[in-house]
C-alpha cells in the first residue's frame, strides 16, 4: 500500500512509557486482573510459564513466547508459581494514531522466538538504558522501532502487500491531506480526487479508515503537532501555523 510507505511508515514514531525486566521468584503468587490498557504492550517470556488472556483468547504461555497486546485490548495473566518466571515488558504508543498497525497488518497476538533471537538483545539494551540523555532517548526509540520490525518479521508479515482496487483512490486522498495539512481541506475538494459525490465520498472514506474525513484530519494535525512539540524547537504558535 503506497500510503503505508509514503506517509505512515515515513512518519512512524513510537514512544516508550515504561518497561524493563522482571523476575518473579518460585512460589510467589502473581496475577494481573483483566483490564483495558490505553497503550500497546510487549511481553517477552524468557523463563517459566503463565496463563494469558487477550480479548477472550487464552494462551498457555511459556519461555519463547512473545506477545504484542494492542492498545485497548482486554488483557490479564496469572503466573505459574511452581517455578521462577521472567519476562521483558514494555508499554509504548505508536504514532500516527489514525492507523492501527496491529490491525492493518493483521498481526497475531503471539510469536515464537529462539534463545539467540536479536529481540532479546534489543530488550536487554532497552532494560539497561535508564537515563534521560539524548543518547539514551535515541537508544530506546531505536529499540522499540527495531522490536516492532522484528515482531512483524517473526509473524511473517514483513512482505505482506496491503492492496485492493480501491486503495489507489484512498492513497491519493490520504497523501493529499498530508501534503496540505497546513490549510483547510473540504470534502468537496477531497471527493473530486475520487470522482465521487461528497456524500458518497464520506461513506467511502469511513468504510476504509473507520473515521470521517474531518476526524481523520483532526487526528493527523494533532499527531503532527505533538511530534513537532516533542522533537523541534518550534513554539506553540509556530506549530499551530504548521498544522493550520
Amino acid at each position: 500500500m503506497e500510503y503505508l510507505q509514503d506517509v505512515f511508515v515515513s512518519n512512524l514514531n513510537a514512544t516508550i512509557n515504561n518497561g524493563g525486566f522482571i523476575t518473579i521468584p518460585e512460589k510467589t503468587p502473581w496475577h494481573v486482573d483483566n483490564e483495558k490498557f490505553n497503550q500497546n504492550k510487549f511481553y517477552c517470556i524468557t523463563k517459566g510459564s503463565c496463563k494469558m488472556n487477550i480479548d477472550g483468547k487464552k494462551y498457555d504461555a511459556a519461555a519463547g513466547d512473545w506477545f504484542f497486546i494492542p492498545a485497548n485490548a482486554d488483557n490479564g495473566y496469572t503466573v505459574n508459581n511452581s517455578a521462577v518466571f521472567e519476562k521483558y515488558w514494555m508499554h509504548f504508543d505508536i504514532y500516527p494514531t489514525d492507523i492501527n498497525l496491529f490491525s492493518l497488518l493483521n498481526l497475531p497476538y503471539c510469536v515464537k522466538f529462539e534463545k539467540n533471537d536479536e529481540a532479546l538483545s534489543l530488550f536487554d539494551t532497552f532494560a539497561k538504558t535508564a537515563g534521560n540523555s539524548i543518547t539514551d532517548v535515541l537508544k530506546t526509540k531505536s529499540c522499540v522501532l527495531s522490536l516492532i520490525a522484528r515482531y512483524i518479521e517473526l509473524a511473517k508479515k514483513s512482505r505482506v502487500t496491503i492492496k485492493s482496487r480501491t486503495d489507489d483512490r484512498l492513497d491519493n486522498v490520504l497523501r493529499y491531506i498530508n501534503y496540505n495539512i497546513a490549510r483547510p481541506v473540504s470534502n468537496d475538494e477531497l471527493s473530486s480526487l475520487c470522482h465521487l459525490h461528497p456524500n458518497h465520498f464520506i461513506r467511502f472514506f469511513k468504510e476504509r479508515t473507520g473515521q470521517t474525513p474531518a476526524h481523520y484530519i483532526k487526528c493527523r494535525k494533532m499527531d503532527i503537532a505533538k511530534r513537532l512539540l516533542e522533537n523541534s524547537d518550534l513554539n506553540i504558535s509556530e506549530v499551530m501555523e504548521k498544522v493550520g
